[in-house]
């Protein structure tokens, strides 16, 4: 099963997914796969590695930064994990220590300007963590609509502008430095009612 991809700007990428095996024969997406711009398999890093600090634990969520690192975001370490282009381990950023708070369930992570990225923590606040490259943090943010009402976050990205958008499953949204929605491609939001009544 193949879950996630980032790209590089030459056409090479990188691919979460494949199926794990060790000593207690578990199985899952967990490993991580390089690629040139034809689409050889260059190099592998084997996921669900926990007795190794450097080793590729869960991860969750994958980005190729600007300066060309890959970030991969581990949801129950808390981590982001940064590799070089052939999958060298870097370093690990404990989100905990970071953001001087426990994260909450960190779900996505995206490219951001100059190196940096951006981490969804869902449910926390704030829900999206803006990250230099070294690991400190830039901007906390929590999405919401014009009218203060909050929104979950289905996917993120970051516009060469340095500009977010997101997406809360009906419309591309892009938020203000606060936060707040200022552009929307697609269906409007309607305060006056309820976009999807269940019952």
């Amino acid at each position: 099963m193949l879950s996630e991809v980032a790209g590089f700007p030459d056409g090479g990428f990188v691919v979460k997914g494949g199926i794990s095996s060790g000593k207690s024969s578990s199985t899952g997406d967990d490993n991580l796969y390089g690629f040139d711009a034809r689409g050889r398999r260059l190099w592998t890093v084997q996921g669900n590695n926990y007795q190794d600090p450097n080793g590729l634990g869960f991860p969750k969520d994958v980005a190729v930064t600007t300066d060309g690192k890959i970030a991969v975001l581990d949801n129950i370490r808390k981590t982001v994990q940064l590799l070089d282009r052939a999958g060298k381990h870097l370093r690990t950023i404990d989100l905990t220590k970071a953001w001087g708070r426990k994260p909450n369930y960190p779900s996505e992570i995206a490219a951001d300007v100059d190196g940096g990225f951006v981490v969804e923590d869902f449910g926390g606040r704030p829900m999206l963590v803006r990250m230099k490259a070294d690991g400190t943090v830039r901007a906390g943010v929590d999405p919401k609509f014009f009218d203060g009402r909050a929104f979950d976050v289905h996917d993120l990205g970051v516009a060469p502008d340095g500009r977010l958008w997101v997406t809360d499953g009906h419309a591309l949204l892009r938020l203000s430095a606060e936060g707040v929605v200022d552009r929307v491609l697609g269906e409007a939001y309607d305060a006056r009612g309820s976009a999807r009544p269940a019952a």
